[in-house]
């Protein structure tokens, strides 16, 4: 998933400000940032994102992000 958005968008980051740690679930919050190839709109989208561990491994991801920014910014 982050390969795509690396070569969509200049300097891409996923900036963790929060760690949550469930044990079995982790949280993350932070924000997105960059600026898209093609258009040159900065990105600046928060973001969190749920993982699941079993055994050591991630089993399940979840990302939740502004949705509308991203649509908006990628046209």
């Amino acid at each position: 998933m982050f390969a795509r958005l690396m070569a969509a968008i200049d300097n891409f980051t996923a900036v963790p400000t929060t760690v949550i740690d469930g044990g079995d679930h982790v949280v993350v919050l932070g924000n997105y940032g960059g600026r898209f190839k093609s258009g040159g709109a900065a990105l600046d989208a928060q973001y969190c994102h749920v993982y699941r561990f079993r055994d050591g491994k991630v089993v399940t991801f979840q990302q939740y992000t502004d949705t509308a920014q991203w649509a908006r910014l990628m046209k």
